[in-house]
């Protein structure tokens, strides 16, 4: 009945308003309740919460794809010799996606989910790879992104392909990149404290980050259209790991304050904010996702 709901919802907020849905859209997250390592999914607004696996040892940074009909959820998983990606569905059933020596992690899927970018571990430095067909090969194939010898990190795809990265090769402290594919070109698009975490909407053309200030992480943006940066959050507490909606008006991001971690959603349009988890729990890494046409569930 919820799924019928905000289907019909989607289906007329852009008739009435111009503007897209997220009403269909899911949250991803990794929650800590007691000595309980879990993997948890809740529709938009927090509710409906419920495991979708339950973990003998911690993950991080789970992510979406992009199919809107068969939705995945990809992982990161610490082993004896590496951490490997995994991929599990919404019943639960998991698989490793990518599993080479040293780190796998942070995909960020093509809007048409043709290609994926992630962080690969090369030579003690972590890179960005791509991962789609090649025209040379005729195949899928791995292609290196970045050339540097320091790391790069939390890539998230542009529309046009071009890739927003986390790097510390310049500075020695993390800034936001953009990688201009086409031209093979790099522009740096921060210049303060350490950066962290970006996620790009293709609805507003924003890219959302955390940046430090005076020891807090605060949610920062960078707006294309303008080339101009805007502060989200001033209060106390650390915001990381953003993740935007689907329509674009969204910020979901782990709010840390002492031993405290729970999930928060801020308006961009308002700057209200609304906490989705609890405090006795700790939650972290949360992944919105886009509107799935169909979500199955455990049996």
């Amino acid at each position: 009945t919820r799924s019928w709901g905000h289907s019909l919802a989607d289906a007329c907020l852009p008739v009435l308003t111009g503007k897209e849905g997220f009403f269909s859209s899911k949250l991803v997250f990794y929650k800590e309740a007691g000595n309980k390592k879990q993997i948890c999914v809740t529709d938009f607004d927090g509710k409906a919460e419920r495991s979708l696996i339950d973990l003998k040892k911690a993950v991080v940074a789970p992510r979406w794809n992009n199919d809107p009909e068969n939705p995945l959820v990809l992982y990161s998983e610490y082993t004896p010799i590496n951490v490997r990606l995994m991929a599990t569905n919404l019943r639960g059933e998991k698989q490793v996606a990518v599993n080479f020596d040293g780190l796998n992690m942070l995909p960020s899927f093509s809007e048409d989910g043709n290609e994926v970018v992630m962080c690969l571990s090369q030579n003690e430095s972590t890179q960005i790879y791509s991962y789609g067909y090649n025209k040379k090969t005729e195949k899928p194939a791995y292609t290196r992104l970045t050339h540097n010898e320091g790391n790069n990190i939390s890539p998230t795809l542009m529309e046009n392909g071009d890739v927003i990265f986390c790097s510390d090769y310049q500075q020695g402290k993390p800034q936001i990149y953009r990688l201009k594919r086409k031209k093979g070109s790099l522009k740096r698009l921060t210049h303060g404290g350490s950066c962290f975490n970006p996620s790009y909407s293709i609805m507003s053309h924003k890219v959302a980050y955390s940046q430090m200030h005076n020891g807090t992480a605060q949610i920062m943006m960078y707006d294309f259209k303008t080339k101009k940066e805007k502060q989200l959050t001033t209060d106390h507490g650390h915001k990381l790991e953003c993740s935007w909606s689907p329509c674009g008006n969204y910020v979901a991001f782990s709010y840390e304050s002492g031993k405290q971690k729970r999930i928060a959603v801020q308006s961009i349009l308002t700057g209200k904010r609304r906490y989705l988890t609890s405090a006795k729990n700790r939650c972290s890494y949360p992944s919105w996702s886009i509107n799935y046409s169909r979500f199955p569930h455990k049996a």
